[in-house]
């Protein structure tokens, strides 16, 4: 899991991603204070973090969860 971090950091995937989520969200004339910002680009991160940790295992969403759960490596 650490070089999966390691390459998201390296290539600013998760950086590009969450911008674009964000650019998303103002096409649709939805209003993003500063503080909604981060926290809808935080969330994006999470989002895309969780899938690719999801895809590796390839676990079920209910297995992934319960694993999710267990697991501070993969929280």
């Amino acid at each position: 899991m650490e070089w999966i971090d390691e390459i998201l950091r390296r290539s600013r995937i998760e950086e590009v991603f969450a911008r674009l989520h964000v650019q998303r969200r103002r096409a649709r004339r939805e209003p993003l204070c500063e503080g909604k910002r981060l926290l809808v680009q935080r969330m994006a991160a999470t989002a895309l973090r969780t899938s690719i940790a999801r895809t590796l295992t390839g676990d079920s969403y209910r297995e992934f969860a319960m694993r999710l759960a267990d697991s501070p490596l993969l929280q």
